[in-house]
């Protein structure tokens, strides 16, 4: 066998090496992957409520409640977006609150105003959209990442 034969098979063995380590890092990620994705599936946050019976000590296993957030439909008379956010406006036993004008995005001529309830809050910008609850309560429907956009009360007017 020539040298030349020689480094011929060592390049075609260095190459078939090459394709070896390459074909197991792959298969190796793969595998990975989809052990993290099986094991994110099946790690749900269980919680089970314990009932006490009077005659006898037991715990009763509820239907498991998950931490994941269930879509709730949100009507869209119920939306409100920031058209003005008025600094130091309100003054109630001394206090100072912001006042915001929220203007309804399904029929704009219905214009709320109402004072900030978190003080020292960061202020929402115009056009964030805000849900008027059944109390009068406007929450941001997108908060930030701090969950500590400032909330609002409807001024009675």
């Amino acid at each position: 066998m020539t040298d030349q034969q020689k480094r011929w098979l060592i390049i075609a063995g260095l190459v078939m090496a090459a394709i070896l380590v390459v074909v197991l890092i792959v298969s190796l990620v793969v595998c990975i992957k989809n052990l993290t994705a099986q094991r994110i599936a099946t790690e749900k946050q269980e919680v089970y409520l314990p009932v006490v019976a009077h005659q006898e000590p037991s715990i009763v296993f509820l239907p498991a409640i998950f931490k994941q957030a269930a879509s709730t439909p949100i009507s869209l008379s119920d939306i409100y977006k920031v058209g003005l956010i008025e600094d130091a406006v309100v003054n109630t036993d001394g206090d100072v609150y912001d006042v915001g004008t929220f203007i309804n995005t399904e029929d704009e001529s219905v214009i709320l105003k109402a004072r900030c309830i978190d003080q020292g809050w960061p202020s929402p910008e115009i056009g964030t959209l805000y849900r008027l609850d059944s109390e009068g309560l406007l929450s941001p429907v997108v908060n930030n990442e701090g969950n500590n956009l400032q909330r609002f009360i409807v001024l009675d007017e």
